[in-house]
Formats: structure tokens, sequence, C-alpha cells
């Protein structure tokens, strides 16, 4: 059996012009990456951007500041305020009715346990 050797379709001076022309298309773009975020027009637009996120910063600050100062916020704090201690006393009133049901649940369910184990001591 004859041993042939593998080819490459593309003729090596035709794979080696295409790598030389690949390498310098990767440098040209490269180069014009970097002068085009060196541009006037692309340093404008990044101050243009970075002024009007500070802008907004500032802006939202205020916002809050206001918010949190407001008459409004008052008193939604307040009803806040009174809506958590009429639920906390809610919930005490709830847990104590909780407690005295499991207290007398326990107490119906030891007395049935008796009751069995008596009968269980009389039938042996």
């Amino acid at each position: 059996m004859k041993k042939t050797k593998k080819t490459s379709p593309i003729h090596p001076k035709l794979g080696s012009a295409l790598s030389k022309e690949m390498t310098r298309l990767g440098s040209q773009l490269g180069t014009a990456m970097k002068s085009a975020a060196q541009s006037q027009k692309v340093k404008a637009i990044q101050s243009d951007i970075t002024s009007s996120v500070r802008s907004l910063g500032n802006n939202l600050s205020k916002a809050l500041e206001t918010a949190r100062t407001s008459e409004e916020t008052r008193q939604l704090k307040s009803q806040v305020g009174k809506v958590f201690k009429a639920g906390r006393k809610e919930g005490t009133e709830a847990a104590r009715v909780m407690r005295e049901n499991v207290a007398s649940s326990m107490k119906f369910l030891s007395k049935e346990l008796s009751t069995l184990a008596d009968k269980l001591k009389k039938s042996s």
C-alpha cells in the first residue's frame, strides 16, 4: 500500500501571503481604532457623557434629599409606624392565643395518652 502525502488545499506561498495580509489588516484596524479613540469628536462625546452622568447624579441626590425631608415622607413614616405597632400588638395577641391553644391541646393529648396507658395496663 502506497502512502500518500497529505497536502494543504492552499499552496504554501498563498497561505503565507494570506497570513501576512491578515496581520497587516489587523495592524491597520488597531491603528484606526486608536486614532478614532483619540479624535476630538470622540473626546467631545466622552466629555458630554461624563458631564451628563454627573448632572444626573446631582439631580438624583437633590431629589432624594427633597423626598427624605418632605412632609409627605414624614406622614408616610408615621403611618408605617402606626401600622407596625398595630401589627405587633395583634401579633402578640395572636401568639398568646396560639400558646393557649397549644397548651390546651397538649393537656388533652396527655390525658388521652394516660387513658390509653391505663387501658393497656388493665388488658395485660
